[in-house]
């Protein structure tokens, strides 16, 4: 029989708790750290923010030295990723800005110009795939000329979370937008439909 393939666990604060009753009961060692993980959720959501904040602690803690082991690894005279599309970023900008203010006065009151905003439940970390998952999406068509073309908004409803990020997502929702993450009676999950709406503001 095949070994049982280790089932990779995100670094979150539930991890830390989880890893605490391992090493603080003996009972607890014998659990996968998962499966363990699985088992506190309900302890976890139910802790107050100051509560969680030493395990949060860890969590960062070890995001900021995996950081700085991966940033040892590259050679200093080459740029990170990161700082190549900072600078590729930036360029487009300008290239973009420079173009637009050549133009003439009365094209750029015909121009649309779009205004997009995101409201989110949850970033996951890079080592594990750094997903958004959206809670709100907000898009406008205007030119100056027209003034508002098409709108469209839209509460979403999310996916399942990846375990380890519930809690970080009812945090999130809590202190920031205060859209629920589950049970709200307008959040919109149809992905289809949402993607169809956006295409249709950007191109109606």
């Amino acid at each position: 029989m095949s070994p049982k393939k280790k089932q990779h666990v995100n670094r979150t604060g539930v991890y830390f708790l989880a890893d605490e009753h391992r090493k603080l009961y003996p009972a607890y060692s014998r659990m996968s750290i998962h499966d363990l993980i699985i088992l506190l959720l309900p302890r976890w959501r139910s802790m107050t923010l100051v509560q969680r904040k030493p395990y949060e602690d860890l969590a960062k803690q070890y995001k900021r030295t995996r950081m700085l082991n991966n940033e040892n690894v590259i050679t200093p005279v080459i740029p990170s990723s990161e700082e190549v599309s900072f600078i590729e970023k930036n360029i487009n900008e300008n290239k973009f800005l420079d173009s637009y203010f050549s133009m003439d006065l009365i094209d750029i009151f015909k121009r649309n110009l779009f205004f997009v905003t995101f409201q989110i439940f949850c970033r996951t970390d890079d080592e594990d795939g750094g997903d958004y998952y959206p809670a709100e999406i907000a898009i406008m068509k205007y030119s100056f000329i027209e003034s508002i073309k098409q709108e469209y908004f839209t509460i979403i409803k999310p996916e399942k979370f990846p375990v380890g990020y519930t809690g970080t997502a009812i945090d999130l929702s809590r202190e920031t937008h205060q859209i629920p993450p589950f049970d709200f009676v307008g959040a919109n999950g149809d992905y289809k439909r949402i993607w169809q709406e956006v295409k249709r503001v950007i191109g109606g």
